[in-house]
């Protein structure tokens, strides 16, 4: 019996799919739960009519991010952090901080998973902090990180 999954189904494939299944396991399982259907003319195209619709939205999106990443590429993000006498930093820039200036300085909002940073930034300079935007889209910022306070020249 051919069906239509409503829901991802372990072993037997995932949402949207066209599956073939015993007629059993399809009237005494799936439709029960209402994890399938049956796969009418109708119901297939329906479903053919959502996967391209998907498709269009996925590749919208991603080209979107990848003109978010073309933008990111070519600014830099200025962040200033208290520095000792020796050079040594009180605390250190993260994610969060990195964000919250990007949007200040020039008004990008970014998700704190999409940066990867190994660990905090604790000295000033500069500093490329990669992003991987969804739908494997990657990119990178500049940030500058300076002392607060006296300029070092």
């Amino acid at each position: 019996m051919k069906i239509i999954l409503l829901a991802d189904v372990p072993h037997v494939g995932k949402k949207n799919e066209i599956k073939d299944v015993s007629d059993g396991f399809a009237r005494n399982f799936l439709f029960v739960r209402k994890l399938a259907v049956l796969a009418t003319e109708q119901a297939q195209h329906s479903v053919a009519a959502y996967k391209e619709h998907a498709e269009k939205k996925k590749s919208a999106e991603q080209e979107q991010y990848r003109k978010l990443a073309e933008k990111l590429a070519s600014l830099q993000v200025v962040i200033k952090i208290k520095v000792g006498g020796k050079g040594k930093a009180f605390g250190s820039v993260n994610a969060a901080k990195i964000i919250e200036h990007l949007k200040a300085q020039h008004h990008i909002e970014l998700e704190k998973e999409w940066l990867h940073l190994d660990e905090p930034l604790k000295s000033t300079g500069i500093k490329e902090v990669p992003v991987r935007f969804p739908y494997g889209v990657e990119g990178g910022v500049s940030v500058i990180i300076e002392s607060e306070g006296h300029n070092p020249s």
